[in-house]
């Protein structure tokens, strides 16, 4: 059976069949976690990546949360996307533990301490 997913949310276990829980969804929320915060998803280089070359980086899962845009996100907001982005499912935050967050807990945003979900990005486009 051939997956069937968007490249850039896809948990690596989906495409490497070994799979589907609940961390897959952690994962896609990791993803659109970062995607708030920064303006772009994380693993993919350019506007022309091929879903293999993404899949790539995924599969890597190396994942920069330096400069640009995460110099003015929280320390807390870091970890709670680099966990939620763990490559390897059982050490993936559940979603249990991730509401147990600071941020998340006082509806506040990572970055500027507005009510959620108002984060970086949002000055940029919509203030």
């Amino acid at each position: 059976m051939t997956p069937c997913c968007t490249a850039n949310f896809v948990a690596p276990e989906v495409f490497r069949r070994q799979g589907y829980d609940a961390a897959c969804d952690i994962w896609s929320l990791g993803v659109r976690l970062y995607t708030m915060l920064t303006g772009y998803t994380p693993f993919v280089n350019g506007p022309g990546d091929t879903s293999e070359e993404i899949w790539a980086q995924i599969g890597t899962g190396k994942l920069s949360l330096l400069g640009g845009y995460w110099s003015t996100i929280s320390d807390t907001a870091k970890d709670l996307v680099s966990k939620m982005l763990h490559v390897n499912p059982p050490q993936r935050l559940t979603g249990a533990v991730a509401a147990t967050y600071s941020s998340l807990n006082r509806n506040q945003s990572p970055v500027l301490g507005a009510r959620w979900p108002f984060y970086s990005c949002s000055e940029h486009y919509f203030l």
